[in-house]
């Protein structure tokens, strides 16, 4: 819990600020699989697994409603924000019977049918999925022989060398183009965040939607057979084609990707890289080689701060970070940086913008961020590599972006 209000015997970290208690709640809940929380006011709770998510305050006037809620909220993994107006007394005691089982939904599972089998099938996913149904995905996909592609906030649930990881989506206006969907019978979604990869992103083909629970059920009815997936599309090879060349620069200024090879194999176990959306962000989401899902967060969308704000949640929790953020601090992760310093909770930090920073240079810094001093280093890099991936892929349209 953030904020000025304890809430019961939950512990509660107060930072002095609803706005920084908010982003701190944002921050909390998208590092997990479930919510970061803020009471505002004694009376508005804020849950949040959103960076920069926004909600109504929906009225509750009892317990039982606040439980249902609560139950309900639980169904949907997918990032985002709710808000509560709790009007009842939050210090009443709790009735024995009081039932906090049972699923909105009824626990009703979707399969699907055996005769799809010798269609062409492709599945996309969204952070929904990376927030704890991976190893669904990993027996659906195999099971299915399907290719899968992510978004940038779904990396990691595939190695990036896996047969199974078709490329992350999401991030330039051609990616989707690139997927060669033209030739696919069938797509699948799960867990996909509209802010990531747009409301209709599939317009005119024949989409099934599969929640993240049911990924394992979703292929019950399908005999075993040995099923070989297909062979990745030119997005994963276009990628690689231009970005390879940067992960092996050893010499002149580090490079984005050389640099997102640092942070990865640099990482201690349980360790996090965290970045704000943005340039930085944008490299990272690209080039970040994930081997471990959830080992690197970039938000879907752009709030300011959230980097600093999520290091200090790992700060609070022991878990090493690095949080990235571009060359030029904006205000609140100023004030999250100064926040940091009152609650002597070390941060490490890297400022990325052009310049003349070493790959060694970088390999150092990384090592020594990871260890824990608290840090906020400067980086200088090589960027010229981003006109080949514009002028081949298209513009970012990651965060509204159109560069």
């Amino acid at each position: 819990m953030y904020g000025a209000y304890p809430l019961g015997d939950l512990a509660n970290v107060d930072p002095g600020d609803p706005d920084l208690s908010l982003l701190l709640a944002d921050a909390d809940g998208r590092l997990g699989h479930g919510w970061g929380a803020a009471l505002l006011d004694g009376q508005i709770l804020h849950l949040s697994s959103q960076p920069g998510g926004r909600a109504r305050p929906r009225p509750i006037t009892g317990l039982d409603g606040f439980v249902a809620a609560l139950v309900e909220a639980e169904l949907d993994p997918t990032p985002r924000t709710l808000a509560f107006e709790l009007d009842f007394d939050l210090h009443a005691p709790v009735d024995d019977d009081l039932d906090l089982s049972g699923r909105a939904d009824g626990g009703v599972l979707t399969t699907l049918s055996p005769s799809l089998a010798d269609l062409s099938i492709v599945v996309f996913v969204g952070p929904g999925v990376a927030r704890g149904s991976v190893d669904a995905l990993r027996e659906l996909a195999a099971r299915g022989g399907f290719g899968v592609y992510n978004t940038w906030g779904a990396k990691g649930v595939f190695r990036w060398d896996s047969p199974f990881h078709f490329g992350t989506v999401g991030l330039q206006s051609r990616d989707l183009e690139f997927a060669g969907l033209d030739d696919v019978d069938l797509i699948l979604t799960s867990g996909l965040d509209p802010a990531e990869l747009g409301a209709d992103p599939f317009a005119g083909r024949l989409v099934q939607d599969i929640v993240p629970w049911q990924l394992g059920a979703a292929l019950a009815d399908w005999p075993r057979a040995v099923r070989t997936v297909a062979t990745r599309p030119a997005l994963y090879g276009t990628i690689s084609s231009i970005v390879t060349p940067s992960y092996e620069k050893d010499s002149g200024a580090v490079t984005p990707p050389r640099a997102s090879l640092h942070l990865a194999g640099g990482a201690p176990d349980e360790g996090l890289v965290v970045s704000d959306a943005g340039t930085a962000g944008f490299w990272l989401a690209r080039t970040f080689p994930t081997g471990v899902v959830g080992s690197i967060v970039v938000p879907a969308i752009r709030q300011p701060g959230f980097a600093a704000a999520a290091a200090i949640v790992c700060g609070l929790d022991g878990r090493p970070c690095i949080a990235v953020t571009d060359e030029v601090l904006d205000e609140m992760s100023r004030a999250a940086l100064d926040l940091a310093v009152r609650l002597d909770v070390p941060v490490s930090m890297q400022m990325w913008g052009s310049g003349t920073t070493t790959p060694d240079e970088h390999l150092q810094l990384t090592r020594d961020g990871f260890a824990g001093a608290g840090r906020v280093d400067s980086v200088g890099l090589d960027m010229s590599g981003f006109e080949e991936l514009v002028g081949t892929l298209g513009p970012v349209v990651a965060w509204g972006a159109d560069s």
